[in-house]
């Protein structure tokens, strides 16, 4: 899908006429490059292309060579020793529900906390790593996570974590359908829209779909 949301941006831009022309060779690199291939962040035409054409990118340096490896390495730690570690304790609640077993309040309340860190550990792991080799090859990718967890609203918490999704879908759904323009009742229906849409895109399952629900009328509310 971040492969697919990246070819969006360049299309809808190419489109838009924000966009010289570019070396098909370039393009290539653009919607090929390995670190954040997979899982983001989602990288835009104009914080990639620019750099391409920067004299200083190719050749090791060493303080891009220490951040990439620092960030590379905060990265792995996060998804190995804290995401994986954790990983035991929220798998075991849910496996246990799947099983037909009823959970006490603090084995809930465990399984649940223990999924929360999980996934963000896991996420944000994986970024780091994405950015830290992208600082390797001399690119200076966008970051992705914002603590989060320490946000102070809803709101704020989409503003923090993964950050370059969120911009997708503010800059080419949210602000196509309207954004704010036409009053706050069409600004709320967009905001549950783009919600809905991010919910669909977790996964095509009920469960994500009352998550993406739940998640647009809390922002709405918010």
């Amino acid at each position: 899908s971040f492969f697919t949301f990246q070819q969006i941006i360049y299309l809808v831009e190419v489109s838009r006429g924000n966009l010289s022309e570019v070396k098909f060779l370039n393009y290539f690199l653009y919607v090929t490059f390995f670190p954040q291939l997979i899982n983001g962040p989602i990288i835009r035409p104009n914080e990639f292309f620019p750099q391409l054409r920067e004299k200083n990118l190719p050749g090791i340096k060493v303080d891009r060579l220490a951040a990439g490896l620092t960030l590379v390495s905060c990265g792995l730690f996060k998804k190995v020793v804290l995401a994986d570690g954790i990983a035991r304790y929220s798998d075991s609640a849910f496996d246990a529900v799947a099983q037909g077993a009823v959970l006490n309040l603090a084995e809930a309340w465990s399984g649940a906390i223990s999924f929360t860190m999980q996934i963000y550990f896991d996420l944000s792991g994986y970024s780091d790593i994405a950015i830290g080799i992208a600082c390797l090859f001399g690119f200076r990718f966008p970051f992705n996570f914002e603590s989060p967890y320490k946000a102070s609203s809803l709101i704020d918490f989409w503003h923090r974590w993964h950050i370059t999704l969120s911009r997708f879908f503010k800059d080419y759904i949210y602000i196509p359908l309207g954004g704010n323009r036409n009053g706050s009742l069409k600004r709320s229906i967009n905001i549950f829209i783009i919600m809905l849409v991010g919910g669909i895109w977790h996964g095509a399952t009920f469960s994500f779909i009352i998550w993406g629900a739940v998640h647009g009328i809390c922002l709405v509310i918010n």
